[in-house]
């Protein structure tokens, strides 16, 4: 076990002295104002999953604030492409590739490999997003993705669209649901069967779902004037639609226009990134709020209650600021941060003080046995 210190330098120690030796420039570091609010962070609890380059997992207690080694960084293993959990019974999914194969692989938290659901060849698509169920077993990605380039200048978005696919762990097959999504993010509501994902959809069409999910009509005129709703994608013929599929009947709702969505702890509410900027909406589709924590980054969140929400964030003015670099062709990179901020009050505290923003992040409610 290790204390939120040694969390930092572990993600830290090899990575600089790459940056060290590789000559490159330092990076423009970028922070956010204000002043960290000791036990904030104690508004979320739960266990965060990371990979650790190469082949390498851990997962940070929010709680205990402790580091646990699910599985020690070997080559061997190949580079995890993706993470996902921890479920309600301690298990991790994630995706393993080596040179020829993807793996789909799950893990509990002690770092036992319990099976192995699938293997693809290499060709395949790249994973971005995978999404492990909180009970039931199942897990989701977006396959056979298509890129497109939508937008102009600073609206310019790289898209990639494709067949939404989804895994029975237990029996190792795969569901007979056929519908298509943007890998833009992927979350479960806590029943495990429905999930939340995102559509693309004629823009006409999706000015529609304000009547439907009864939107009062001055804030639908405020909606299409902001900036803070109308983001990125405001010109684009077709947006992003944050929808909830039920993944044994293939029922599918569309919500509202938005993208890389996140369910609450109690799955009565969806956060979901609007280009920089986020919003709470209840399930039935109602908006709840605007909310923008201090300093979030373009990865957005990670989970939120009624209360808090986790997020990557930039390091707070005045703290330790620290570059990382993989990639010498790259340069040296900023290291970011994971914090926790109170909806009503914006006031945070760091959690993680130093993360590459390329690490694979889970979550999950389940508390390990430290806790």
């Amino acid at each position: 076990m290790k204390n939120i210190t040694a969390i930092a330098l572990s993600f830290t120690f090899v990575t600089l002295l790459i940056t060290t030796s590789s000559g490159g420039s330092p990076p423009k570091f970028k922070t956010t104002k204000g002043i960290e609010s000791k036990g904030v962070s104690d508004g979320i609890n739960g266990t965060l999953v990371f990979d650790k380059p190469i082949g390498g997992l851990i997962s940070i207690s929010l709680l205990s604030k402790k580091e646990t080694i699910i599985r020690v960084p070997n080559e061997s293993y190949g580079i995890v492409n993706a993470t996902s959990g921890v479920d309600d019974n301690g298990r991790i999914a994630i995706i393993e590739s080596h040179r020829k194969q993807h793996f789909l692989k799950i893990y509990d938290t002690n770092g036992q490999e319990l099976s192995t659901v699938f293997e693809k060849p290499i060709n395949a698509p790249y994973f971005k997003y995978l999404s492990l169920s909180p009970v039931n077993g199942y897990v989701a990605h977006v396959v056979n993705r298509e890129t497109s380039v939508v937008g102009k200048g600073n609206s310019r978005e790289i898209l990639y669209y494709g067949e939404l696919e989804i895994w029975d762990t237990k029996t190792k097959k795969k569901l007979s649901i056929k519908h298509d999504a943007l890998d833009k993010g992927l979350s479960w509501l806590p029943d495990g069967k429905h999930l939340v994902f995102v559509d693309l959809i004629d823009r006409k069409e999706s000015i529609e779902l304000f009547r439907k999910n009864n939107f009062p009509k001055d804030l639908v005129q405020d909606i299409f004037r902001s900036k803070k709703y109308a983001g990125n994608y405001k010109t684009w013929p077709k947006v992003p639609v944050v929808s909830i599929i039920n993944v044994e009947t293939g029922d599918v709702r569309r919500l509202f226009r938005g993208w890389r969505p996140i369910v609450s702890e109690n799955g009565k509410q969806i956060l979901a990134g609007n280009a920089n900027n986020w919003t709470v909406y209840n399930l039935d589709g109602n908006f709840v709020k605007f909310t923008r924590p201090p300093g979030i980054m373009y990865n957005g969140a990670v989970a939120f209650n009624q209360t808090h929400i986790l997020y990557w964030g930039l390091p707070t003015e005045g703290s330790e600021l620290r570059s990382n670099n993989r990639n010498s062709l790259a340069g040296p990179r900023q290291m970011y941060t994971l914090k926790v901020a109170e909806f009503e009050t914006n006031r945070f505290e760091t959690v993680i003080p130093f993360i590459d923003y390329r690490r694979r992040v889970g979550f999950g409610k389940f508390l390990t046995n430290e806790d």
